[in-house]
């Protein structure tokens, strides 16, 4: 198969998937910092000092500098995740080396990149152009477009690399570390050790195409900076970038050869329990209820129970149609596997419980886990009979180590004064704790969520998932506090209405477009309240309206602001929940 059939087959794999949509977060982006500029500017907390259309190459470093590297590693481990979760589009089946194939994915992806810098540029010019301030400084946003090609190209390729190595968890992943990543470069761009610095690479050489410094403050006359040399900074990237795609092609060879014999270095034996735990894992992810009787009594048109020794509800004999005979025992069949869905299988806890174990290894593998538990939990006149059929369900260890990893900074940031450490936060820490809840309690739920509307109305899930939520949240936020000597009953109860609000934002767009369109939703989210809600000009005007998700430090700064922010943040989640409730059917018929 030649390389330019290879290369279309993979542009059409991409069609109409978050690859080709996430053209619309830097479009998004672009448009808010021209709001923002153009606020500000008329509000008079700003001044563009004779620059060119309001220095809006200067608001426009908040996207490059803080937003581009992030957004371009979740695109890409978005696509990778999503070609191994469905087998690489067939691509496995036919003759044709993976590893042209992961070359194609990367050369679109980068392709990809390009088209969303020269987007963001062509809306800066268009703007410029529109307000009479002509064509610019070609010599500074033209370079531009191409070193923000080379990160995003970077960022891309760090994407599908964690997730070709870890899966869904390393594209969560790769998106954490490159944005740690680009304020590690925002910190040390203007060092005079820089070169040896790999995270300024990306940085540096946009300061003066900018005319900012890192930290997005204007440049100065005479400033340093105006002479940083652009080409040696590309070329560093580029040459990350080209690193970054060998390690995806050396990944992608030792994971290929992993999944092939179950190990590189177990005996044949080990591998082939191994293999069987895998086969059972893939099965349960395709919705077929893994292992010896109970995949048979699937194929066979035996009706298989929802949870150990329970059978169909009466939802599922409904659409089943209650037949008695041989062709209603098949269609109850179906009703009973149109619970499940490709992230698990709802008799799959009675195919685990019931039926001689002839294979044990595998059997084991698939006892009930928590995704069907939630199902088994709701009782059959659609009442749910406690919190803990849905707190089952939710991802803890995931959770506390998030915790975890938010009391360590907040302990590394009791050097600093405790208006610091609180403003870190409220501005970041529980903003993104609420966002994560959120998104991983969808990615939890979606599996089981087909057989749960069935069973019960959805707002009772919400409202219990809510109380598990809040709850760990509270504990976090007040926990935090104590962390950083800020002992604060309010304040606690204010941050903890805040993420409660950025939680059920989560989980409702998780819910309607997908856990990538909530990711790049909550990381704009939590960008912009860094931007508006810590900069003090601004938070003093009404923009602090437009960043919910900063809502907690403004309270917490101006007491006068308190009732307003936590009427507004129960509102605003509300509606969150509200939506989650009307779209649930939707979300339904989409599982497959």
């Amino acid at each position: 198969m030649s390389a330019p059939r290879i290369l279309r087959a993979e542009v059409v794999r991409h069609r109409g998937t978050f690859t080709w949509w996430s053209l619309l977060l830097p479009i998004g982006f672009t448009l808010w910092c021209l709001w923002l500029a153009t606020a500000a500017q008329s509000s008079g907390l700003a001044s563009s000092e004779g620059r060119w259309d309001g220095d809006v190459l200067g608001w426009l470093s908040f996207y490059a500098i803080g937003f581009l590297l992030p957004i371009s590693a979740l695109v890409g481990g978005a696509c990778q995740w999503r070609e191994q979760h469905q087998r690489h589009g067939g691509a496995l089946w036919r003759d044709v080396s993976p590893t042209r194939v992961l070359l194609a994915r990367l050369a679109v992806l980068s392709s990809a990149m390009l088209a969303s810098q020269a987007v963001v540029i062509g809306l800066v010019v268009g703007h410029a152009l529109v307000m009479g301030a002509g064509w610019g400084p070609v010599d500074r946003w033209l370079p531009l477009v191409a070193v923000m090609w080379a990160v995003g190209s970077s960022g891309a390729a760090g994407g599908v690399l964690a997730a070709r190595v870890a899966g869904g968890t390393g594209t969560g992943a790769a998106v954490v570390g490159a944005f740690a990543w680009s304020f590690a470069g925002a910190v040390g761009a203007e060092a005079d050790d820089w070169a040896l610095r790999p995270w300024t690479w990306a940085v540096r050489p946009m300061l003066p195409l900018l005319g900012t410094h890192s930290n997005s403050v204007v440049l100065e006359e005479g400033a340093p900076a105006w002479e940083y040399p652009v080409a040696p900074g590309v070329l560093l990237q580029a040459g990350l970038c080209a690193v970054l795609v060998v390690c995806v092609l050396a990944a992608d060879g030792v994971m290929r050869g992993v999944e092939a014999r179950g190990s590189l270095f177990l005996p044949g034996w080990a591998r082939a329990q191994w293999m069987r735990g895998l086969r059972a894992r893939r099965l349960r992810a395709r919705g077929v209820a893994g292992g010896g009787s109970g995949e048979s009594e699937v194929r066979a048109g035996r009706p298989v129970g929802c949870g150990a020794g329970a059978g169909p509800g009466p939802a599922v004999e409904r659409l089943a149609g209650r037949g008695t005979d041989a062709g209603g025992e098949a269609r109850a069949s179906v009703g009973a596997r149109g619970l499940g869905s490709p992230g698990a299988s709802v008799g799959l806890a009675g195919a685990a419980a019931t039926g001689p174990r002839r294979f044990p290894s595998v059997v084991a593998a698939t006892e009930p886990s928590r995704i069907p538990s939630v199902v088994a939990g709701v009782g059959p006149r659609g009442r749910v009979r406690s919190l803990r059929a849905v707190a089952a369900v939710l991802p803890w260890p995931a959770w506390t180590m998030l915790a975890l990893v938010l009391f360590a900074v907040l302990a590394v940031a009791r050097v600093y004064p405790r208006a610091t450490g609180v403003g870190a936060l409220a501005l970041l820490g529980m903003p993104t704790a609420g966002f994560v809840v959120g998104v991983t309690s969808w990615t939890a739920f979606e599996g089981a969520w087909r057989g749960l509307v069935l069973r019960v109305r959805p707002w009772r899930v919400l409202v219990a998932w809510a109380c598990c939520a809040g709850a760990f949240l509270m504990a976090v936020s007040s926990a935090g506090l104590a962390v950083l000597g800020a002992r604060s009953a309010v304040g606690a109860l204010v941050l903890t209405a805040v993420s409660v609000m950025c939680a059920a934002a989560g989980w409702a767009c998780a819910e309607a477009v997908g856990a990538p369109w909530a990711s790049a939703l909550g990381f704009f989210a939590v960008l912009s309240a860094a931007v508006v809600c810590g900069n003090e000009a601004l938070s003093a005007s009404w923009l602090w309206l437009g960043a919910p998700a900063g809502w907690g430090w403004i309270a917490w700064s101006d007491p006068t602001r308190l009732g307003p922010v936590v009427v507004m943040s129960a509102g605003l989640g509300v509606l969150a929940l509200v939506g989650a409730a009307l779209g649930s059917a939707r979300a339904a018929r989409r599982m497959r």
